[in-house]
């Protein structure tokens, strides 16, 4: 994810103090799901933006919505 949003936004699992420093952030974390213990996982993600402007963080969002659907490997 980080790789396709580029050097401008910030992805990372945990926020940090300085988030008003830091934005757009991007935070991903697991947050449940199951796997077979083989080979197949499926782990519900959850996804928060955060911008300086709602505007920002919805149009972000959108993005990395577009990139779930279509570009990230395993979707579709």
């Amino acid at each position: 994810l980080q790789q396709r949003l580029g050097e401008g936004v910030w992805v990372r699992d945990e926020l940090d103090n300085n988030l008003l420093d830091d934005l757009p952030t991007v935070q991903v974390q697991r947050v449940g799901g199951s796997d077979d213990g083989f080979r197949l996982d499926r782990s519900l993600v959850d996804i928060d933006v955060y911008d300086s402007t709602r505007g920002g963080a919805i149009g972000l969002a959108a993005t990395i919505r577009g990139l779930l659907m279509t570009e990230l490997r395993g979707s579709g």
